[in-house]
């Protein structure tokens, strides 16, 4: 059983008093370990989707809501480059790779129980 803080309590009856649905899914600050009860990590357990390492794209036209896809953990982006200007007038370099994530804040998603 977690201890709960009068913030913990508090922050937990706004939550409550915004009358969020069960399924909900939003972005948390605080440590996975102090989820607010009634709230569950999305790591797959508990009927959450399992949301670590994911961006979540808008469903539409194109993606039906639970919808996956893309890749994890594959080999680095290798492309062609220009390093700069050789005898024939360009020099290419290949097969190097490197990352392509943007600056990023790391949050927890977590889905109303």
């Amino acid at each position: 059983m977690v201890d709960r803080t009068a913030s913990d309590l508090a922050l937990q009856a706004d939550i409550d008093a915004a009358g969020l649905p069960t399924g909900s899914i939003i972005l948390w600050s605080g440590s996975v370990g102090s989820i607010p009860t009634g709230w569950g990590l999305c790591d797959g357990s508990d009927g959450t989707p399992d949301l670590r390492n994911r961006f979540v794209m808008g469903a539409g036209d194109s993606y039906s809501p639970g919808n996956t896809g893309g890749s994890f953990g594959g080999p680095g982006v290798s492309k062609a480059y220009c390093a700069g200007f050789g005898s024939n007038g360009v020099s290419v370099v290949t097969g190097v790779s490197h990352g392509n994530t943007p600056p990023y804040y790391a949050l927890a998603y977590i889905m109303k129980l």
